[in-house]
């Protein structure tokens, strides 16, 4: 073991035993805060360094800043070099990927959570970032790297369907408000046509009143409300039709129930939903109309589209 003479201090700067004053050992302690201020102000300046593109493997990329070697005396005496390698976004706290119900996703802290737009997310290779989690900000969708790809959990926007049954992944707000909007919008309000057996609506009315017609399609739910009055021609028709709006056609020929007024009298008629995309209405037990007869008729059903 070598040996090493030991301090000896001016005697301005001991107590009477020989040791230390207690003045100097505070001026020591003061000028070492100094010294390691200055040391860390130079780590600073030097890991700051302009940081520099390194290719690694031939196509995945980091950053890189070098801290010169003489900035480094390890007491061997030998001379080291320091190489520092951080990713392309400074470190995040952890995030515990327990916190989505994605069972597939490996139970342990991401090392890296990145937050940036979806299409910024091939700027981070994942075989760099691996065991890391991205966050697209722009969609608030999370993917966690495999080490070969960016893998999504968490959320899906995936649009309602029959993929849906059976899965157990969480749905986004978006998505179910896209599934449920539907029911949010306004009717739509369209004008039929008119016609009978006897000819077309001229030739049918010689006076005719479209109230109201309006509709709602929900999936394959098409809900209806109609409701006329008019005077016919002399003709004595066995039914009247009334076109539906463009593109909506009953899966199958289906019938209800519709309140039917001739002459001022109700009657329980029947309307029937034609795939041709027509509404049918007949009288109570099919009797014909009555020639030049005041006659109106209003319902609210519903049917299924195709």
């Amino acid at each position: 073991m070598p040996y090493r003479t030991p301090l000896k201090f001016d005697t301005a700067y001991t107590d009477k035993s020989g040791r230390p004053s207690e003045y100097f050992q505070r001026l020591l302690s003061d000028l070492m805060q100094e010294v390691a201020s200055m040391r860390d102000a130079q780590d600073a300046l030097l890991m700051s360094s302009t940081p520099t593109h390194v290719a690694v493997d031939g196509s995945q990329e980091a950053v890189r800043a070098s801290v010169p070697a003489a900035a480094v005396q390890p007491q061997n005496g030998e001379k080291e070099a320091l190489r520092l390698s951080i990713p392309l976004y400074p470190g995040a706290p952890p995030i515990d990927p327990r916190l989505f119900s994605r069972p597939s996703v490996p139970l342990q802290v991401f090392r890296w959570v990145i937050p940036d737009t979806f299409a910024n997310q091939g700027n981070y290779p994942p075989g760099i970032f691996r065991d890391s989690a991205y966050l697209a900000t722009d969609t608030n969708l999370w993917y966690y790297s495999t080490g070969s790809a960016w893998t999504q959990f968490g959320t899906f926007d995936d649009a309602y369907g029959g993929a849906w049954n059976g899965s157990t992944k969480a749905p986004t707000q978006n998505a179910i408000y896209d599934k449920f909007e539907p029911y949010l919008t306004a009717w739509t309000t369209w004008v039929p046509t008119f016609s009978s057996d006897i000819g077309n609506e001229t030739a049918t009315f010689s006076a005719i009143t479209k109230r109201l017609f309006k509709y709602k399609l929900i999936g394959k739910s098409l809900h209806l409300a109609i409701n006329f009055d008019g005077t016919l021609q002399a003709v004595t028709p066995a039914y009247i039709d009334l076109t539906l709006d463009t593109g909506l056609l009953p899966v199958t020929d289906d019938q209800g129930k519709a309140c039917v007024i001739v002459n001022n009298t109700d009657e329980t008629g029947a309307v029937y939903a034609l795939s041709s995309g027509v509404l049918r209405i007949y009288r109570y037990q099919l009797a014909p109309f009555d020639s030049a007869a005041s006659v109106a008729a209003f319902d609210l059903l519903t049917i299924e589209v195709s």
